[in-house]
């Protein structure tokens, strides 16, 4: 009987559509592995298709003069380090000029900068860009698909919809950086949100759906290049396919968050520290601040990251006043990227940090001094910072593949297993760190990223133990890890074999841990390669449909609904009554203010509407001010009456 019930569930999981869709990806990235080089021209001419001329030629152009920038200018002779540092300082010179004009001055000065510092600098060398694919196997062509395919659909996931996109988009079509007043998170450090809006101006919702899967397609390229400079055998190598092919790394490379993002910089800070090959170590470590510093103007958690290439110089040299002026100028490159935001921050709100510390910086028109969001529950999980302490930084890989829903992330298994299985590894070379650093034996390189990777993840959980947010510094961990395992090895060949055979059973759990996440989330065919397809069809009866076709940029809606609309994909600015908007939901009390609302979105009834804003919103109805115009069940749509 359990024979049969079991045959029935693997017969079934083999006929969920997702899983005959990955098997599809599999064996076209089989075929694709043997024939790419002799397609590329065809896929070049498909991705121009895609995109469009001009918006190809633009990032093909931008991403060449940032490379060429890097490669020439700044001496990055590592191809892959050239591209993402050079891209990294395009979007960097391109927030500081926007900040103090425009985004469009801010974009066309930046793009003139950097072509003209390509053109006047010699090229002295041969380059060969095959080297960046010649070294992808059919495993990682597979991951690619998966996250080209899933990142070609309509962005629908919250954080990307509600903020992160829709500010980057209204920084574009406003051509300002000034705060998205409808998006409290835009006072938030923005680097991340300016790199989505310089995709969004190059090529609108189609290039910007390419801003998530650019910083995954770099960091496979990266982790590939790392695992031949250590020399990586073949355990370790299974181990960070298990680590990639996780629902976490492959959602974040298709939706707008930018975690991912985070990640690459980290993990390309990490890389210039101790896998660039170059004997400058200043260049080393000033390459590594501002990779940290302008992933810390994304989010504040890189920050853990800081103190690493300071601490490297500064030991490596002999203390004099060169060092100390070099150590102060890569504390700037830090802290740079994130002190801008910060400054614009205090500005408007007047506090630097907002929106956290408020017993500190208490910032009453724009939030509630109440919610201290540091100790928010969505933030912490279920998991307080005591457990964190008493074991839990040693508990948590199980914790979060087990209870995945504890810690807001959706399906179990979200995490992945890898991290479960491999965690009696890393507490063992933590033991055998110790003891050596008790025999006060000399630190290898590779021991000291170990070191401190595993303190960045202890750090980071130490503060927040929300999945996505610790994810990068434990991935970080397990690659800081097996240079460890790496050398274990060597001297128990027996042990590596046993481990091989382990992993590799194991590696079908990996696929299953994606086929139940991807069942949330199932591939509508007629939505592929469409990021703009509610924008683009106007004539459909839906609620997005309705309101594109009657309103332009320059018109205000009011999103009153319990449930909150997906904002990204309207013309119109979608001001909502949520904790978005909480501190200024007073301002609406006032019926002039209301008033500039062209439309009203409510529930059916009205009365089941956001708390936040529905009395004023009831009130204007009831006083005929707005009459009902559409209907679905669910949505009431309100027009202002002249």
């Amino acid at each position: 009987m359990y024979n049969r019930v079991m045959y029935s569930k693997v017969i079934n999981l083999f006929l969920i559509p997702n899983t005959i869709l990955f098997l599809k990806i599999l064996l076209g990235s089989v075929i694709w592995h043997r024939v790419y080089p002799h397609f590329l021209i065809i896929a070049t001419i498909l991705a121009t298709a895609h995109f469009g001329v001009l918006p190809t030629f633009t990032f093909l152009l931008i991403s060449g003069s940032s490379f060429l920038f890097a490669l020439n200018i700044l001496k990055i002779h590592d191809y892959l380090l050239a591209l993402i540092v050079g891209f990294v300082s395009f979007v960097q010179l391109f927030t500081m000029i926007a900040l103090v004009s425009t985004v469009d001055f801010g974009y066309y000065t930046t793009l003139i900068i950097f072509c003209l510092l390509a053109a006047v600098t010699k090229q002295k060398q041969t380059i060969k860009f095959s080297n960046f694919l010649g070294q992808l196997n059919t495993l990682d062509w597979a991951l690619i698909f998966i996250a080209l395919i899933f990142g070609s659909l309509p962005q629908l996931h919250w954080d990307a919809v509600q903020a992160n996109l829709y500010i980057a988009k209204w920084y574009v079509i406003s051509n300002s950086l000034a705060p998205v007043k409808e998006s409290i998170t835009s006072l938030f450090p923005q680097s991340a949100i300016v790199y989505y809006s310089l995709f969004y101006k190059i090529g609108g919702l189609k290039l910007l759906q390419l801003a998530f899967f650019f910083p995954f397609f770099l960091s496979l390229l990266l982790i590939k290049q790392i695992i031949r400079r250590i020399n990586l055998g073949l355990v370790g190598q299974i181990i960070l396919y298990l680590a990639l092919a996780t629902p976490i790394v492959l959602f974040q490379a298709s939706s707008g968050y930018y975690d991912n993002l985070v990640f690459l910089l980290i993990l390309a800070g990490s890389y210039s520290l101790f896998y660039f090959q170059v004997k400058d170590i200043l260049l080393r470590c000033a390459v590594a601040a501002f990779l940290i510093g302008f992933s810390s103007g994304s989010k504040y958690f890189p920050l853990v990251m800081a103190p690493l290439p300071i601490l490297i110089y500064f030991f490596t040299r002999k203390i004099s006043r060169r060092s100390i002026l070099s150590s102060m100028a890569l504390i700037i490159l830090i802290l740079a990227p994130l002190s801008i935001w910060m400054v614009r921050a205090y500005v408007h709100t007047g506090s630097p940090v907002f929106p956290f510390f408020q017993s500190a910086f208490p910032t009453p028109k724009y939030w509630d001094a109440s919610d201290h969001l540091e100790g928010n529950f969505m933030i912490q999980t279920t998991m307080s910072v005591a457990e964190w302490v008493r074991g839990g930084v040693f508990s948590y890989p199980y914790k979060s593949y087990i209870h995945s829903t504890e810690f807001i992330e959706g399906t179990r298994g979200y995490p992945g297993f890898i991290y479960l299985t491999f965690i009696p590894f890393q507490i063992f070379f933590l033991f055998q760190t110790l003891f050596q650093l008790v025999k006060r034996d000399k630190l290898k390189p590779h021991i000291l990223l170990f070191v401190y990777t595993f303190l960045a993840y202890f750090g980071v959980g130490f503060v927040v133990r929300y999945y996505r947010y610790i994810w990068p510094f434990q991935f970080m961990w397990l690659i800081g890890t097996l240079p460890l395992l790496q050398e274990y090895l060597s001297t128990h060949p027996k042990l590596g074999k046993g481990l091989t055979i382990i992993f590799l059973l194991l590696s079908p759990l990996a696929f299953i841990n994606l086929i139940d996440y991807y069942r949330y989330y199932p591939l509508d065919s007629h939505k592929l390669f469409r990021a703009d397809y509610y924008l683009s069809n106007q004539t459909d009866q839906t609620l997005m449909a309705f309101l594109n076709s009657r309103t332009s940029a320059t018109d205000l809606v009011l999103d009153a609904s319990k449930f909150s609309v997906h904002r990204l994909h309207f013309v119109a600015r979608i001001y909502q009554c949520s904790w978005y908007w909480r501190g200024w939901a007073d301002d609406i009390k006032d019926p002039s203010v209301l008033n500039q609302f062209s439309y009203l979105i409510t529930n059916d009834p009205v009365t089941l509407s956001s708390s936040y804003c529905s009395q004023p919103v009831q009130r204007a109805v009831e006083l005929g001010r707005y009459k009902s115009v559409y209907q679905d069940g669910t949505y009431v749509i309100y027009e202002k009456t002249q």
